[in-house]
Order: C-alpha cells, then sequence, then structure tokens
C-alpha cells in the first residue's frame, strides 16, 4: 500500500499500474478473488492512454485468472478475450524492459491456469503444453506452469502422465538451480 501511495507522488501511473497487477496477483493466491479481479481492473482503468497494450493483456490475464477461481467462467471468457485482443497489438520493443517477460508462452500459461480452475482439463492441458513449448528462458515459469499441466493430467485421470510431469518439472528446475 505504501508503493501504490508513492506512485501518484511521482507521477506515475505506470508504477501504479504495476503495484495494482502485482497486487492483484498476490490477491488470488491469498485466495482474495474477488479484490484480485478489481485490482486488476483499476491498474487497467489507472494506466488507460499511457500503458503498451502488453501491459493491459496482462492486466486482463490477473482479472481471468481471479474470475476462473471464483467459477465465473462467462465474465473469465470475457476477460481472456481482452487478454488476446491486447496482447495481438503488442510491439516488445516498446514495452518497458521489466515487463517484456510477458510473451506468447507467458499467456498460453495463463489461459492454462484458467482452463484448469474452470475444471476444463483438456483445454489447460493444450494452453500449458503451449507454453511449454519455449526456448527454457524463464525456468521458474516453466516450473510452474509445469504443475498447472500435471494438476491437469491429475484432473483428466491420467495419475501417471501427471506424476510424470512433476518429476520431469523437479530435475529440470534442479538442474538449472545447481547449474547442470
Amino acid at each position: 500500500m505504501q508503493a501504490l501511495a508513492l506512485a501518484p507522488a511521482g507521477d506515475d501511473r505506470l508504477l501504479g499500474g504495476s503495484i495494482l497487477d502485482v497486487m492483484s496477483h498476490q490477491a488470488t493466491f491469498a485466495g482474495r478473488y474477488t479484490e484480485a479481479a478489481t485490482l486488476a481492473r483499476a491498474a487497467l482503468a489507472g494506466t488507460r492512454g499511457l500503458a503498451t497494450p502488453t501491459l493491459p493483456a496482462h492486466y486482463h490475464a490477473m482479472e481471468a485468472r481471479a474470475l476462473a477461481r471464483l467459477h465465473d467462467t462467462k465474465a473469465c471468457g470475457h476477460a481472456l478475450l481482452e487478454t488476446m485482443s491486447a496482447f495481438e497489438r503488442t510491439n516488445p520493443q516498446d514495452d518497458p524492459p521489466w515487463f517484456q517477460y510477458f510473451n506468447e508462452s507467458e499467456v498460453a500459461a495463463e489461459f492454462g491456469q484458467c482452463m484448469r480452475d474452470l475444471g476444463r482439463p483438456a483445454d489447460a492441458i493444450q494452453h500449458a503444453q503451449s507454453a511449454l513449448g519455449t526456448t527454457g528462458e524463464f525456468v521458474r515459469s516453466d516450473f510452474f506452469v509445469s504443475l498447472v499441466l500435471a494438476d491437469a493430467h491429475l484432473a483428466a485421470g491420467d495419475i501417471d502422465q501427471a506424476c510424470s510431469v512433476v518429476l520431469h518439472a523437479l530435475t529440470d528446475f534442479r538442474e538449472h538451480a545447481v547449474g547442470g
């Protein structure tokens, strides 16, 4: 809250939007889904006209994630459509350096999480697998999306595949963390 209060003092609406975005993410982790959706919408409203398209894409994705946890299929679907609409207009060279990680893989991961939370394991598997089809540049993100993939396999009744995905994720993460 202190950081959010400092953003207007520095006349930095993008910083304020980024703080609200992170607060939305954390509220979802804490199980405060309605608050998370509201924070994501506030980030969007506060940066309208200033943000590159990538930022609103992420704000919509955070809203979708919260709405999926609330099992609001219609509103989540709308937020995901808005995510894609904004993301299709992105130009990574225009994004701030601290936000260039939000790429096609990250969008697919967000879709995978939403599909998992909406009880659509086949769609979650498809999106999570798409998110993992990258260069491995973001090991931590790959680890988390692997857990989404494993959870979706478990929900689909494929325990062996779920275990295999988790084992692979742990092995990859350990190799990168230890350095080979």
